[in-house]
């Protein structure tokens, strides 16, 4: 299981422009309450991380380079393959980016062969082959020399999207109120705004003619009347989303080669129970969490006949059929979610909500399309290849997807070019 947990981690092919707005949509929330809801504070972070605003960077340096990840392999106009290739010191020239700026984002994401091959040798199982390939995700660009640097892959840059933007906030919070203080501040605010975008894009999937069934929001994250993160409704049927910004920690989800540390880190992350150990907190596993909330409603007035829990998860947690598994044994003996109103859970990451909202816009049922999901062809089928044979392959986005990306593209074109771009 947990060999298959790191394999899944690797190669998430997702919608490049989803993943776009979808940075953008959650890392620009200023938070509503607490030591980052202050102006001054809330620049003063962002100044850390990025040395100027987010909006800024991300704008100025972020999209343009993610974007160019969508063309490698494509023909261009000259009839040429695309190759996934970029002069590090070039690359913004023609623009009005400061060249010094750019080139310096670009290396911070770059390593030489030396460089690689030092970090690989220290990952390196019995039989002498690398572990796991984390350098090109913390620098997905190699360089090769006379200035000129190859990416490892589309996957390893789009990844800086979900990670490495996180992981500046994370170390300008550290900087700002202490390596204890500021990623509890840091990760509780996080954790609100990924919830308040998944409640977001449900409203708007809601407000399409043909969805069908309810959509129930509590009055604000953690209200009293909240009975989960995200709940749909049809009929006597009820979907509980529980929306979890958790990040898996780094030397568990890529590095750890002992199986035991990743079991461990699972285990804790769904099933642990609220204690202290050697000084440190250890939160409430999410799935003892989302049974509470399960046996809440089916104490209520009119508890469904049919409940689907779903974990929708901000990061990759390896979903496999082996996970799936261990998870339905670990429940059975925990008697977690284990009422007869209770469908077999769901894993589902941020990727995959949103594909199954547009499919939801359109007419598409989510509580059928869940209990197909948890049928006997897909009970332990990653959820990504679920909503893609859905999609046949067609890129399922929202309308505020295609009107955000627009407009990102849009500010990023007047910041590199002065003008939007040619239609």
């Amino acid at each position: 299981m947990a060999e298959l947990c790191h394999l899944s981690r690797y190669n998430h092919y997702s919608d490049p422009v989803r993943s776009l707005v979808r940075a953008s949509l959650v890392f620009t929330r200023k938070p509503e309450h607490g030591t980052y809801s202050k102006p001054t504070v809330w620049r003063e972070l962002q100044q850390r991380a990025f040395g100027s605003s987010f909006v800024d960077y991300f704008e100025t340096l972020v999209l343009p380079f993610v974007s160019m990840t969508i063309a490698w392999g494509t023909i261009g106009r000259d009839g040429k393959l695309i190759d996934p290739e970029l002069q590090l010191d070039r690359y913004f020239n023609g623009t009005q980016v400061d060249p010094a700026a750019g080139s310096a984002f670009l290396r911070s994401l770059t390593m030489d062969r030396d460089q690689f091959r030092a970090v690989l040798q220290r990952h390196v199982r019995k039989d002498g082959l690398p572990h796991a390939p984390i350098a090109f995700i913390k620098a997905p660009l190699v360089d090769v020399g006379d200035g000129w640097a190859i990416a490892s892959s589309p996957w390893a840059v789009r990844e800086y999207l979900r990670g490495g933007i996180w992981s500046k906030f994370l170390k300008a919070s550290k900087e700002m109120d202490g390596p204890d203080e500021g990623p509890q501040i840091f990760t509780g605010d996080f954790g609100i705004a990924f919830e308040l975008t998944c409640r977001d894009l449900a409203r708007e999937a809601k407000a399409h003619p043909k969805f069908i069934g309810a959509l129930e929001l509590s009055k604000a994250p953690g209200t009293q009347d909240e009975i989960e993160d995200v709940v749909f409704r049809e009929g006597d049927s009820a979907a509980l989303f529980s929306a979890k910004a958790r990040l898996m920690k780094e030397p568990v989800a890529r590095q750890a080669i002992e199986r035991s540390k990743v079991i461990e880190w699972y285990y804790e992350f769904f099933f642990d129970k609220k204690t202290v150990k050697k000084g440190k907190k250890f939160r409430v596993g999410v799935l003892r969490l989302l049974d509470l909330k399960v046996d809440a409603l089916l104490a209520s007035s009119s508890p469904p006949s049919r409940i689907f829990p779903v974990l929708l998860s901000y990061d990759h947690l390896g979903e496999n059929a082996a996970l799936y598994e261990w998870l339905d044994e670990q429940c059975k003996k925990l008697n977690l979610l284990q009422h007869p109103t209770v469908q077999p859970l769901t894993l589902m990451e941020m990727d995959d909500y949103e594909a199954l909202l547009k499919l939801a816009a359109d007419g598409r049922s989510i509580i059928d399309l869940l209990a197909q999901k948890v049928g006997p062809k897909w009970r332990l089928g990653r959820m990504t290849s679920f909503v893609h044979e859905l999609g046949k392959g067609v890129p399922m986005r929202l309308p505020s997807f295609e009107t955000h990306f627009q407009q990102i593209t849009d500010a990023t074109s007047m910041r590199l070019f002065g003008q939007k771009p040619q239609t």
